[in-house]
């Protein structure tokens, strides 16, 4: 039994602690909304942030580039909205949606996301301070109507992916919601969330492509882990979905989904430890996936950065070194060297300097939060390329234009050497910078694709990769229609056969008609600021072979090939040059002003520019080396942009052919002076035979050779195949070594007279009397320095 005040007491405690307990439940619940509210807030201002990408930072000053540009984005609002119909077969009568026939299916997602980068330009219009359509309501009414149209009858939960994957998952998903950022608070959310369930349809994760239910009507049916460029761009679709869906899950899975495109691999698409960047399993593509993934990465750290939503994973902050080994060693004067930009040299707007433009543009991304002892070099560099084409002309990131003000605005950085040499194993690409030109070399392999041709482009690259070299100077000459107008037989460096091709064919690579087997001696050796390159290259359908070198030095870039052989039917020949010049250019022959030439001259100048006098800003020297037969015309050619790729728009160019013709086992010898007026008269061919090409440069005490096979050429007997280049100053002998072929064996070589190991810093070097072996474990092709004596 128990009293009536013991349960009173009772019922206070419990009524007292029930308060207590439903105080503590509002606080908390308190405390929840208010962590809601701060999340919710912090995701509106990374939302903002991706917005300024496009519209600009509107803290900082609208600078002069960005008054250009909006003036343009403008001009171009205006003209879509003249010709805009509201019409579900079609926003623009150039861009029909249609999907009846098989044909229009395939065609469906090219023109669909061709039709949102049309709606992201409006939405851009409307946003943009100080541009003439800024805020006008009927912009924003066109731009939420075709929204609404294209979710309704064409983006949306249950389409197939008809064509390419990309356009559906990674190119439309992208800009749709890329306009839906920047439109965010003039749009009903009705129709964020309608393309919030369409992207999650069509890109689920941020790790894998061609998850979605409409993926096995597309290009790529099955599910693959997305990789380089494409898992930025992956990654980017879900974080932006969860800035739109202020999805913190989403946010945060796309932020660890980015730490994979930085470490090393050693097959495959990435980053290699030479420096290569490789996508679609083996073919060089620094210039334009490289782009794609250091922009997309670029944006996606800078979007959270001092959030909670920060990326910590310390694998990413290696993208500095990254960008200094891997993209700046390929820009010349602002431009992106052409032999890293793939089927992109096919279109009108994936020319050298607008690729150069957007990798210059995304480094720009980096600066402000680079570490300090990579901060000054990559200002340095940016303010190097900017310096010489005259600022931050274009971009899509707007933004970028202000960052760049305030960097060139900053104190005066160290100057930057432009001299270098640097050779990229891992992708067969070769470069050489002296101050007023640069030099590249195309080659591929047994381990690295030799071009690619999808989607309708680059239907003519047969040839870009089969020895062909890439002069830069002074002159706009490939980003001027080169690639339209100039013979696609007759590129410099090459040796070919004049046959019959359709286009598209003789894809050697991974992903088409498997790589070059046959081509197992593909590479070269550096030493310094120096270089040797070559390949045993046999052509697509093995009937054609040829041994090939390049020798680079200050001032001069010898050529050799031997070995030639055809076994069919057609004309093989080797272009010296084939350079697109002003129509009123000149040639000569020998010291003779001609008109064209046919025969074995002892040197010949072209000089392309005819604005200026004749110097050596003007003119470029060939010296023949041997007694070839050179055919030296003028050559005006027209061509249109659709003839290679999905770009329209005539191009007429004309073009200094320099080509010599081949007889069965024939060889040949060249030299070239780039930005020179005077003949070389420093190098000394010292064999080219079959089997081993070597060159002595007196001047600079270098000797190099590339050994096809074992022989020797001046005071080196090799036992095996190998490049190698040495130097001898100071008493010392520098020796840089490779082994092209990548074979698990040592190589070994014999030095004339007697010799001393004097440096060995990775301890690869057994020396026995005057032979060398060295342990080439482990390089994949690069070269391996050390330092001898002669006693």
């Amino acid at each position: 039994m128990y009293s009536k005040k013991l349960f009173k007491t009772s019922l206070i405690a419990t009524s007292i602690a029930l308060s207590i307990a439903s105080t503590t439940a509002i606080a908390t619940e308190l405390v929840q909304q208010v962590e809601v509210k701060q999340s919710v807030n912090e995701i509106n201002s990374i939302r903002e942030k991706w917005a300024s990408y496009f519209l600009g930072d509107v803290n900082q000053p609208i600078t002069e580039n960005m008054k250009t540009q909006i003036i343009e984005i403008n001009t171009q609002a205006k003209e879509l909205l003249n010709t805009m119909t509201l019409d579900k077969n079609g926003l623009w009568e150039e861009l029909p949606l249609h999907k009846d026939s098989a044909a229009e299916k395939q065609k469906l997602g090219v023109n669909l996301y061709a039709t949102y980068n049309n709606i992201f330009t409006l939405a851009r219009a409307y946003k943009l301070q100080g541009g003439e359509l800024y805020h006008d309501s009927d912009v924003r009414e066109a731009i939420t109507e075709s929204l609404v149209l294209l979710n309704e009858h064409h983006y949306h939960v249950g389409t197939p992916e008809y064509g390419n994957w990309w356009h559906w998952e990674l190119g439309i998903s992208r800009t749709a919601q890329n306009t839906l950022v920047v439109m965010y608070n003039d749009i009903p959310y009705e129709i964020v969330n309608n393309y919030v369930d369409a992207s999650r349809y069509f890109v689920p994760v941020p790790t894998h492509l061609s998850v979605g239910y409409g993926a096995p009507y597309s290009s790529a049916p099955l599910a693959w882990e997305s990789t380089g460029g494409n898992r930025t761009d992956n990654a980017q679709v879900v974080l932006v979905r969860g800035l739109l869906e202020n999805n913190k899950d989403e946010i945060k899975s796309a932020i660890a989904a980015l730490p994979s495109v930085i470490p090393y691999v050693e097959s495959g698409d990435g980053f290699y430890s030479d420096g290569s960047y490789i996508q679609h399993k083996d073919l060089p593509y620094s210039g334009t996936y490289g782009q794609v993934m250091l922009e997309g990465l670029g944006m996606l750290l800078g979007a959270v950065a001092n959030t909670e939503y920060q990326a910590t994973d310390p694998e990413l902050q290696k993208i500095y070194p990254l960008m200094l080994e891997t993209f700046a060693p390929l820009l010349i004067d602002g431009r992106m060297s052409d032999m890293v930009n793939g089927r992109a040299i096919s279109r009108m707007t994936g020319q050298n300097d607008e690729i150069g433009e957007s990798v210059l543009s995304a480094m720009l991304l980096y600066v402000d939060g680079a570490p300090l002892e990579y901060k000054e070099q990559l200002t340095s560099f940016l303010k190097h390329h900017f310096d010489a084409k005259g600022g931050l002309e274009k971009t899509r990131l707007i933004n970028n234009h202000q960052i760049a003000d305030r960097m060139m605005m900053t104190r005066e950085v160290k100057e930057q050497s432009t001299v270098s040499h640097k050779q990229f194993p891992n992708m067969d690409r070769v470069i050489h910078h002296r101050d007023d030109w640069s030099f590249g070399i195309a080659m591929h392999s047994d381990r690295v694709g030799n071009y690619e041709s999808i989607n309708g482009e680059n239907l003519k690259g047969w040839h870009t990769a089969d020895g062909m070299t890439y002069l830069y100077n002074q002159q706009k000459h490939y980003s001027n229609g080169y690639w339209v107008a100039g013979d696609a037989f007759k590129h410099a460096g090459t040796t070919v056969l004049l046959t019959e091709r359709e286009n598209a064919t003789g894809q050697l690579s991974a992903q088409r008609n498997g790589r070059n087997g046959a081509m197992d001696w593909t590479g070269g050796a550096s030493l310094g600021d120096y270089g040797v390159a070559g390949m045993k290259f046999v052509n697509f359908n093995s009937d054609l072979s040829a041994n090939k070198s390049w020798f680079m030095f200050d001032n001069e870039i010898v050529a050799l090939g031997s070995d030639i052989k055809n076994s069919s039917s057609d004309q093989a020949i080797t272009t010296v040059e084939n350079r697109q010049v002003e129509q009123a250019a000149s040639l000569m022959v020998d010291g003779l002003t001609v008109e064209k030439f046919n025969g074995n001259p002892k040197s010949f100048e072209i000089t392309y520019n005819t604005d200026a006098p004749v110097n050596e800003h003007s003119t470029i020297q060939y010296s023949i080396l041997d007694d070839s037969v050179v055919d030296i015309q003028k050559q005006c050619r027209s061509g249109d942009w659709s003839d290679i790729g999905t770009s329209q728009g005539s191009v007429t160019a004309c073009f200094y052919e320099a080509v010599i013709n081949h007889d069965d086992n024939d060889s040949y010898a060249y030299m070239v002076t780039p930005n020179r007026t005077e003949i070389s008269d420093s190098v000394t061919i010292v064999k080219n035979s079959n089997g081993v090409h070597a060159v002595e440069h007196k001047e600079l005490g270098i000797f190099a050779a590339n050994f096809f096979e074992d022989g020797k050429a001046g005071f080196i007997t090799a036992d095996d195949q190998m490049s190698i280049m040495t130097q001898e100053k100071d008493g010392l002998l520098y020796v840089a070594v490779s082994n092209p072929t990548r074979s698990w064996f040592d190589i070994d070589f014999t030095v004339d007279g007697s010799i001393e190991l004097v440096e060995d810093s990775d301890k690869r070097v057994e020396l026995n009397d005057n032979k060398l072996s060295i342990d080439m474990n482990g390089l994949a092709g690069s070269s391996y320095k050390f330092v001898i004596k002669r006693k």
